[in-house]
């Protein structure tokens, strides 16, 4: 079994919510660090670069940062909306209504919650792995920029709006039914 680097809860976190973003931030890692995506950083490699911290405040953001008294990035996920049984994802203006890595207006909460961590791994990745990827190092430093946009599509794609549309009672034959007859053109 792979292990993050640091994995730490507030106390008011319950241990089956710390558990559950532990579980998705491992599942986006896995996702990114497969070959396809040329980072040539090994799912071990991201694992052991990162640490995770899961609180839960409402009215606070989950982000990315890396400390200044430490060599490891971190994402601090806030499982307060998780909680409250939100069941949307705002994301920012410049990229809201991408149908890929957009707002997400009906989904679980648990669904709401793996769109955030997948939010807050794509800054990992970015800041991380972007200035040795060689279709990153041009595009990875604006929060929310090109690079950012590049990896946070890849994980919607593959993890996030899978879990959208089955949310939606949308069956993988619908979906490629539907794909077969529209082509969205969204700009990264």
């Amino acid at each position: 079994m792979n292990m993050l680097a640091s994995a730490t809860k507030s106390p008011n976190v319950a241990p089956q919510d710390f558990d559950t973003v532990i579980k998705m931030t491992k599942l986006c890692l896995k996702e990114i660090a497969k070959v396809k995506y040329e980072l040539n950083f090994t799912y071990p490699q991201l694992c052991a670069n990162l640490s995770v911290h899961v609180k839960k405040i409402r009215g606070q953001r989950s982000l990315y940062f890396e400390e200044t008294w430490s060599s490891l990035p971190t994402i601090s996920i806030n499982v307060a909306d998780y909680c409250a049984g939100f069941t949307y994802l705002n994301e920012y203006a410049s990229y809201q209504s991408s149908p890929v890595i957009g707002t997400i207006t009906s989904c679980s909460p648990r669904t709401a919650l793996l769109a955030t961590v997948a939010h807050e791994v794509a800054h990992y990745i970015q800041y991380h792995c972007g200035p040795s990827v060689y279709y990153l190092h041009w595009c990875y430093k604006k929060p929310h920029g090109k690079g950012f946009k590049t990896i946070y599509r890849y994980l919607r794609e593959a993890v996030v709006n899978p879990q959208v549309r089955a949310d939606a009672g949308v069956t993988p034959q619908l979906q490629h039914n539907l794909s077969k007859n529209q082509v969205v053109f969204d700009e990264i």
